[in-house]
């Protein structure tokens, strides 16, 4: 944390990394000891070794430049010992120390770069497969880049543009191209005590070959301090989440989440209140709904923020919970073993650290506190004497010593055992600095101008911790779940009821069929060496979701419905009332008849294994159409046509005019006469049932054909002839001199008398009917 409460800015801070610095397998510490710029300035770097059990050795010094700033470890020349790279703020160099296999360094080389080198990050920004520098220059508002030879030395820096006092440089791929890109935290003032800062963050892209673009500012709020990456939005490009720090003295209160947009560039801040004063930041999963959640130190409240991620860059409004008098760091670990993150805050002006376990729902335990050294100001978790629990490593400002406290994997830890560090020590990192397989502690001393490392000198080399492919997870149906080891010669031991591990668990022959929700835990064992940590991964196995057969669709009265699931023995639950199917829903036995629209929704569950994902099918069922008693057609007599339906229940609508019937349209009760052309058109209706699709039938009168009484023919006398038609309520017209008639011709009214040769044509007529066809009749009279 850059905010000082103790000292003005000249005076310089120790910072830490970690590297391995010897050839024994066992993690040790590199700590940056600032001088001062008032003084001569001379500089340090202290090595310390851990000895894996918990307890550390004396630290090592090492001369580097003036007010060294920053550290950070590397494999600068390829010897795969690692070294140490530190920024020297006012000397404005770089010092680079090369690693040997007993945790200690020869002299150090200096690279010089800009004013005030504040931030410190390595990559291979010109990929030739060596460790590059990126030193974010506060004194110059530059970034300086070094190309790594590797073999330890460097090529000149390359300087490029930067913000307003850039204090903090990361490096992530934030256009997708494959190179690394620098971004940087613009404080804007060289002086952490200033009233004026500044509000921004610089993108630096990547060109592939050392060299960067100029700077992309983007807002970010006042005194950015810190920068962290995390995919927020669930998009899988890298978003910015930036601590605010603002000006002296009135401190910022929010955190600015700035969402990527994969081509380098960033929306305009999100601003989230996140407390007072906050002095730490850590990201993790704390309600265990795969989105990235967040939790900050608020010194000025005494609490831990959690901001919980909606997965859309967005964050819900801060729960805060209890810890000591002002936490100054946070750290995220599993201290009782339930896959669940936890908190652990150090409480500066308590003396304690509190422990927050969490419930897995993004809410956390009231704290337990345990006790440290005297104003306890950084806080680091690891597994420092193998046992595989995590332990505390607390650097006690006032105390001039470091704090281990061992865990004993439910949630507690023992009485803290001190070690003698450098006068004020800040900050605590674990790491493997002479790879001896152990953690060691490196420990950043505020006011001694030091830092001091314990390596680890006794114990023996660990195996690797054992790995899993694929990842613990959530699985359908099953898996095959391969484990791995680096270590050459180990064997592999596993277990699958929860038990830890020994040598007297089942041996790992080759990949385990996962069929049930099962928590795997293994360890790897060699001979000479320490059983490696062990290693778990929790498959949760869910059932086949349930198919439906048919599928949802529309159905004409009614529909049955088949379930089933690709999981053997498991039991499907389901709803048709709309709600959620649980293991308390009916379980399915047979075929579901549906008679009414409705939606199944269903589950599968199965002994050992969680319910499937929900599936959902929905069924509209249709009233049978109407059917009319008598078909359409031409008719030459008046219908009654009677409308029916095959559902049950259904209230039958319908019209004679042709119009499209409604639930307005008149209600069929009776038979319905037909008195001339008529359309008549019905639908059927029933409750909890789509409408039928609608009957329709066109009922054409047409008027009987004339018939002739004497029929045509040959008469020798004179013949009354009288015309007919066999339809009700016609007029009949006729002709005599051949012509067709029409309505327009002689209308009959009664026999026709005919004494010579004549033909006789005649329709008959009626309103909203079709005129009859033409009759026609010839009367012939022969010559006596």
């Amino acid at each position: 944390m850059r905010t000082r409460c103790r000292c003005s800015r000249a005076t310089a801070t120790a910072r830490s990394s970690r590297c391995a610095t010897s050839t024994r397998g066992r993690e040790d510490l590199a700590i940056a000891n600032g001088g001062s710029a008032g003084m001569d300035g001379a500089s340090t770097v202290s090595v310390l070794a851990g000895a894996g059990d918990g307890t550390f050795g004396a630290p090592h010094a090492f001369a580097v430049g003036s007010v060294s700033s920053a550290l950070a470890a590397g494999n600068f020349n390829g010897d795969a010992i690692s070294d140490l790279a530190v920024a020297n703020s006012y000397s404005t160099t770089v010092s680079v120390l090369l690693g040997t296999s007993v945790g200690s360094f020869p002299a150090a080389l200096t690279l010089d770069v800009g004013l005030n080198p504040e931030g410190l990050t390595t990559a291979d920004f010109n990929g030739d497969g060596h460790p590059d520098l990126a030193v974010s220059n506060a004194g110059s508002d530059s970034v300086s880049v070094m190309l790594g030879n590797g073999d330890g030395t460097f090529q000149p820096p390359l300087t490029f543009p930067a913000g307003a006092a850039p204090v903090f440089v990361t490096t992530a791929d934030v256009n997708r191209d494959g190179k690394p890109d620098l971004i940087c935290a613009n404080y804007g003032a060289h002086d952490y005590y200033s009233a004026t800062v500044a509000s921004t963050v610089s993108v630096l892209l990547g060109n592939g070959d050392g060299t960067f673009g100029l700077p992309r500012t983007f807002q970010a709020g006042p005194g950015p301090h810190g920068i962290a990456v995390g995919d927020f939005n669930r998009d899988g490009i890298p978003d910015l989440a930036v601590a605010d720090l603002g000006p002296y003295p009135n401190r910022a209160t929010t955190v600015a989440v700035l969402i990527g947009a994969g081509d380098g560039t960033f929306g305009a801040p999100r601003f989230f209140d996140a407390g007072h004063a906050l002095t730490g930041v850590a990201v993790g999963d704390f309600n265990r709904d795969g989105v990235d959640d967040l939790a900050l130190s608020s010194g000025g409240d005494a609490t831990v923020s959690v901001l919980l991620g909606n997965g859309n860059g967005t964050f819900a409004p801060k729960a805060s919970f209890g810890a000591g008098s002002s936490p100054k760091s946070v750290a995220v670990g599993d201290f009782n073993g339930d896959q669940i993150p936890d908190l652990a805050v150090a409480d500066h002006w308590s003396d304690t650290v509190s422990v927050l376990l969490g419930n897995g729902d993004g809410t956390f335990q009231p704290r337990r506190t345990f006790e440290t050294g005297r104003n306890p100001a950084w806080i680091s978790v690891a597994d420092l004497d193998g046992d595989g629990v995590q332990d505390l490593a607390i650097a006690n400002w006032f105390a001039t010593t470091v704090s281990v406290l061992l865990g004993n994997g439910d949630g507690t830890f023992r009485y803290g055992v001190q070690f003698g560090a450098g006068a004020a020590p800040e900050k605590v990192v674990v790491a493997d600095f002479n790879e001896d397989g152990q953690p060691d502690l490196a420990v950043a001393n505020y006011f001694g101008r030091s830092v001091s490392v314990l390596i680890d000198t006794t114990y023996t080399a660990r195996v690797a911790t054992p790995s899993f492919s694929p990842a613990g997870g959530t699985y359908v149906g099953g898996l095959t779940v391969t484990i791995g080891v680096t270590t050459q010669g180990a064997v592999i031991h596993f277990t699958i009821d929860g038990s830890a591990p020994t040598l007297a668990s089942p041996v790992y022959a080759g990949p385990l069929p996962i069929g049930k929700t099962t928590i795997v835990r293994a360890a790897a064992f060699a001979s000479g060496m320490t059983a490696s940590e062990v290693a778990q991964a929790a498959y949760v196995i869910k059932a086949f979701a349930p198919t439906f057969t048919p599928s949802s669709g529309t159905y004409v009265e009614s529909v049955t419905v088949t379930l089933a699931s690709a999981t053997g023995g498991a039991t499907i639950r389901y709803t048709t009332d709309g709600s959620a199917p649980s293991a308390s829903s009916p379980a399915y036995t047979a075929p579901i008849a549906l008679a009414r629209n409705t939606t199944v929704r269903a589950i599968a569950v199965a002994s050992g294994m969680a319910a499937s994902d929900e599936a959902v099918a929905a069924y509209h069922v249709r009233v049978a159409s109407p059917a009319f008693s008598a078909p359409g057609g031409t008719y030459d007599q008046p219908q009654t046509i009677s409308i029916r339906t095959t559902t049950a229940g259904a209230t039958i609508y319908f019209t004679t005019d042709g119009s499209a019937p409604t639930t307005s349209s008149t209600v069929y009760t009776s038979p319905i006469s037909i008195p001339r052309t008529m359309t008549v058109r019905a639908i059927a209706v029933a409750g909890g049932m789509d409408d039928s699709a609608v009957s329709g039938a066109t009922y054409t009168l047409q008027a009987a054909t004339p018939t002739f009484n004497p029929p045509a023919g040959n008469y020798l006398l004179p013949q009354f002839v009288a015309i007919a038609s066999a339809s009700p309520g016609v007029t009949i017209y006729y002709t005599t001199d051949g012509s067709t008639p029409t309505t327009s011709s002689t209308r009959y009214t009664g026999p026709i008398l005919v004494v010579m040769t004549t033909t006789i044509r005649a329709i008959a007529v009626a309103p909203g009917w079709s005129p009859s066809a033409v009759a026609a009749a010839r009367y012939t009279f022969l010559v006596q």
